[in-house]
């Protein structure tokens, strides 16, 4: 949407929409959805909140097809053998469905009273009328002649049968599934490949990422950096799978979260290594200001508390890696890292959640007797810190630090007492 003369269509378009005559869903009108737009700003900026909820409250009939043809479009795309080449099944259109759909879904589940009808629109089957021909003999009409002086002829007629489809929400998921991960347009392209769509879950994802690296000295003073929104993004919505419950309609047995379930079962030396090493990249970054020749070129990471909350929950949720944490003594490192954290927010209004999980995360560690042993471990790299972890004139060991530091937080607002007694009771046992 490159001049003014298809922004103007386009907003056309979107107050069209609202009216309450109902547009068929076979009208040349919902093409403009997907072949007008230019960018994300153009839906967002054009589509505004006021055009859904207006769409949403004064033509709900519409706002359906919209949504109809839109996740229909996405998915032929998908299905088109020329995805995504620009000019059979140009990626632009799949990209403008996407950013439709995300402009518009938030405003659907906003509506309470839409319950019912968002329950019948994306998660019924669907009933899809097919026509077949068949042979036939055509129904004769008698206009007084005698019946032998009518010939009858076989024609072709139509036979149109029903058939159940699966739901519009299964059919969009899966899609976008699909698309993540599909060869030439969220993944490099490939040569020789058979397979579009290759699920390479584990490979150049979040825990991959490398804030040293993708960025240059003072960038957060500055800009936001795109990758770092992506990663973000990417971290929070794998912990939105993680530790979404599955709602219990009355079934039994009870439905089961298999992507927390799947995690419970990760066992691979390899695999945890993995975890934790991409854990330690995003943990470790403000600590490394200390080894800077730029004071205050290093900062925390956007996605630090996600990543401290998927830590949280590999540790409930797996024995194996609380095991290998505490058994490769990575523990020691975990645990003042965590701490930095605490102390990091403390005084920030904002992030009181982010410090009480810390807490949690420090009394789910000392629950195993192995924990505390390391703890007793001599803290010889107190320098290594940034200033506001430092205790002044220390000497001691883990346990030590950990007990002087956590002491002066909020005990009766985070609950600590418990933790400084295990650290104790650690303490004396070493």
């Amino acid at each position: 949407m490159g001049n003014s003369d298809s922004k103007l269509v386009f907003k056309e378009g979107i107050f069209k929409l609202s009216q309450p005559r109902a547009i068929p869903s076979d009208d040349v009108y919902w093409t403009g959805f997907w072949k007008l737009p230019e960018s994300a700003e153009d839906v967002f900026s054009l589509f505004t909140i006021n055009d859904v909820r207006r769409t949403r409250d004064n033509s709900l009939a519409n706002l359906e097809t919209l949504l109809t043809v839109i996740i229909s479009r996405l998915v032929s795309l998908r299905h088109l053998p020329a995805f995504p080449d620009p000019d059979l099944a140009p990626a632009k259109e799949a990209l403008n469905c996407v950013r439709v759909l995300t402009r518009v879904l938030p405003f659907v589940y906003e509506a309470e009273n839409l319950d019912s009808w968002e329950d019948k629109t994306f998660w019924q089957r669907r009933r899809k009328h097919s026509k077949s021909k068949q042979q036939g003999t055509p129904e004769v009409l008698f206009d007084g002649s005698n019946s032998n002086d009518v010939e009858e002829k076989e024609v072709e007629v139509l036979d149109e049968t029903v058939e159940y489809t699966r739901p519009l929400g299964e059919e969009l998921i899966d899609t976008l599934i699909d698309l993540l991960f599909y060869v030439g347009f969220t993944l490099p392209p490939v040569e020789r490949s058979k397979n579009k769509v290759t699920y390479a879950i584990w490979q150049n994802g979040t825990l991959q990422y490398n804030g040293s690296t993708w960025r240059v000295p003072y960038d957060h003073v500055v800009t936001k950096n795109p990758k770092q929104v992506h990663v973000s993004y990417c971290l929070q919505f794998l912990l939105v799978l993680i530790l979404y419950p599955i709602p219990d309609a009355g079934h039994d047995p009870a439905p089961k979260n298999y992507f927390r379930h799947f995690l419970g079962r990760l066992h691979r030396t390899q695999d945890f290594e993995f975890l934790v090493e991409g854990m330690l990249r995003t943990l470790n970054q403000p600590l490394q200001a200390t080894s800077s020749y730029l004071p205050g070129s290093q900062s925390s990471l956007p996605w630090a508390p996600e990543m401290l909350m998927l830590f949280w929950e590999a540790l409930q949720c797996n024995k194996r890696f609380r095991s290998f944490i505490i058994d490769s003594e990575r523990a020691n490192e975990f645990a003042i890292l965590v701490l930095f954290y605490a102390l990091e927010f403390k005084t920030d209004q904002a992030k009181q959640g982010v410090v009480r999980m810390c807490v949690f995360i420090l009394q789910t560690l000392s629950t195993e007797p192995a924990f505390g042993k390391h703890l007793n471990q001599s803290f010889t790299t107190q320098q290594s810190l940034p200033t506001s972890a430092k205790v002044p004139d220390f000497s001691g060991t883990y346990a030590d630090y950990l007990i002087i530091v956590m002491f002066p937080i909020d005990r009766g607002k985070y609950n600590t007492d418990c933790l400084v007694d295990t650290l104790l009771d650690h303490q004396q046992q070493g």
